[in-house]
């Protein structure tokens, strides 16, 4: 082969991988994240909360969700349901309980915004 012909591919492998690495890799660094909250109410009538705590650990353990904590919203669980939290929060270290009056207070510390007391 031609010698002018190989360096024309070697160069324009290089400015192929430099396309890509600045595509994939750099792309990534320039994001910015923004702190992702998921509230689920606890409300005594509500038989489906099983299911809904297991849908969304299974989402934010394969890292399919961007949320980084998981707010259990105490709207007047019954006993039954409150210990199933506890379990749920001991398995998931993102996950809190926390009452009505505790969630202005909460959001403020988790998106970082001053609140008039």
């Amino acid at each position: 082969m031609d010698s002018a012909v190989l360096i024309s591919a070697a160069v324009m492998l290089l400015i192929a991988a430099a396309e890509i690495s600045c595509l994939f890799i750099c792309s990534k660094f320039s994001q910015k994240r923004y702190p992702l909250t998921a509230v689920i109410p606890l409300i005594a009538d509500d038989d489906e909360l099983p299911d809904r705590l297991e849908y969304i650990l299974s989402v934010t353990e394969r890292g399919a969700s961007p949320v980084e904590h998981i707010l259990l919203l105490d709207m007047g669980a019954d006993e039954k349901q409150m210990n199933y939290c506890r379990l749920f929060c001991k398995s998931c270290g993102i996950a809190e309980i926390i009452t009505c009056d505790e969630m202005r207070k909460k959001l403020s510390e988790i998106f970082a915004f001053q609140t008039k007391t």
